[in-house]
């Protein structure tokens, strides 16, 4: 980078988090919606540049691996983003500490909690939402899910000014055996928007049969697939390429991963046991196999890569450069340079299938019910290796030709049970979907 850019995005780092958060609780001191409409728009990303119709993303982490993904492989849409944390401070502007404290997303429309700082709000995005409307030009508004607490008002402005508010969730890919469990914080949710599109027929069902207030069946569609997956369904480059001498592991936190589950004590012991010795045998491969890069990939929270080094820490005392643990690298870019990829139960195994990779994970199996479901490879056992043993796990990563051999007929049937769709294309599917909802509105306008 020269010099010169270097200076400006300092600029540009300097103005947006630290000037611009400034004007804009003053913005909201001098309680002027016009003024922080123009802020707004001055920190608004934009996500690509073409595109008949503009679409406002409410931004959260992967959620926008599914617009990035729309803009690639459909191209019919200009997307602009901006973080959902900024409503959130504005919200807490409104929102006294003191009257909220037990607001949450589970009691936002169930209690009468905050009540002054809802409407406050409110009458505050009612004046300044037709303002960021009239400058920036958005057709209409996306986000990932529709429970957060900053969004629920943002919602209510839009869709009473014709706003077309339009949810792709990004939820609940999970055992459709937990899915009621995973589905139950939504008894005390409202639906507040336009149009929700789960990505499968069974999410669609599930939701439905919740009985959500304002989730009619008129406004669950279903798009047949997660649009960020088309990196992997449309690439010709997919498959196991043992030359790139990478592996990598998503780690899985037991009490978060199992908590569908509803263990015992002693069944939850038993998974802890299971899984660190899993993480051990990861790290002892690392340190026997210096000539293959070890990842370990962990969720952002600091707890998450805490514990990870903390079980590296306590078992391992050597310096090991082939092993790197981290939170903050792409998935979507470990899955596609590593030829093995190791997790437990999580959508990117999924990926990982998707792009033609060893997939590799703990054996809990023994642990419950003969017959009991306890990960999405539970019924396709063909399709993933078992790792009862560091033996098991160094065999499939040192001779990945014996063990890459999907039936495509299975790998289909799974695709088609998690994502109703086994070909890839959900990026047009959505996108599609989307300006459909905009079109019609734009008619009935």
């Amino acid at each position: 980078m020269s010099k010169k850019n270097l200076i400006m995005e300092k600029i540009k780092s300097l103005w947006r988090y630290r000037l611009a958060p400034l004007l804009l609780k003053f913005s909201l001191l001098i309680n002027c919606p016009k003024l922080t409409a123009i802020i707004l728009v001055i920190l608004i990303r934009k996500i690509n540049h073409q595109g008949d119709y503009k679409v406002l993303c409410l931004a959260r982490s992967i959620f926008m691996d599914d617009v990035r993904a729309m803009t690639i492989f459909s191209k019919k849409i200009h997307y602009l983003a901006i973080n959902l944390s900024i409503f959130e401070m504005i919200f807490k502007y409104f929102a006294k500490e003191t009257d909220c404290q037990n607001l949450t997303e589970g009691s936002y429309h169930s209690h009468d909690y905050c009540r002054q700082g809802k409407q406050q709000y409110y009458l505050f995005l009612n004046r300044m939402i037709p303002v960021l409307q009239k400058l920036l030009g958005f057709n209409g508004v996306l986000s990932g899910n529709f429970s957060y607490v900053s969004q629920q008002e943002f919602a209510k402005v839009c869709v009473e000014k014709n706003i077309p508010f339009i949810v792709l969730y990004k939820e609940a890919l999970v055992c459709h055996e937990f899915l009621n469990n995973y589905l139950k914080p939504c008894d005390d949710y409202s639906f507040v928007g336009t149009k929700l599109f789960p990505y499968s027929n069974k999410i669609a069902e599930a939701l439905l049969n919740k009985g959500i207030p304002g989730l009619i069946k008129e406004k669950v569609g279903c798009i047949r697939g997660v649009p960020r997956l088309d990196f992997y369904f449309l690439n010709n480059k997919n498959g196991s390429d043992k030359t790139k001498k990478q592996v990598v592991f998503f780690s899985f936190f037991p009490k978060v991963s199992f908590r569908l589950f509803y263990l015992n004590q002693q069944q939850l012991e038993r998974v802890e046991a299971k899984s660190l010795e899993f993480y051990r045998s990861v790290m002892k491969f690392a340190s026997k196999h210096k000539d293959i890069k070890v990842v370990i990939k962990t969720k952002r929270a600091d707890y998450f890569i805490q514990y990870v080094k903390d079980i590296l820490s306590e078992n391992f005392n050597e310096n090991m450069e082939n092993l790197t643990i981290t939170n903050i690298i792409d998935p979507g870019e470990l899955i596609k340079n590593s030829f093995a990829v190791m997790g437990f139960s999580s959508t990117t195994l999924i990926e990982a299938l998707i792009a033609g990779k060893i997939i590799i994970t703990p054996y809990f199996g023994d642990i419950f019910p003969q017959g009991a479901v306890w990960d999405f490879f539970k019924e396709y056992p063909e399709l993933v290796n078992y790792v009862r043993t560091y033996e098991d796990l160094e065999n499939y990563i040192l001779n990945p030709d014996r063990y890459l051999n999907y039936d495509k007929k299975i790998k289909d049937n799974f695709l088609e049970k998690y994502l109703s769709d086994s070909k890839g294309g959900a990026s047009l599917r959505a996108e599609q979907a989307i300006l459909d909802i905009i079109t019609d509105s734009c008619q009935n306008y």
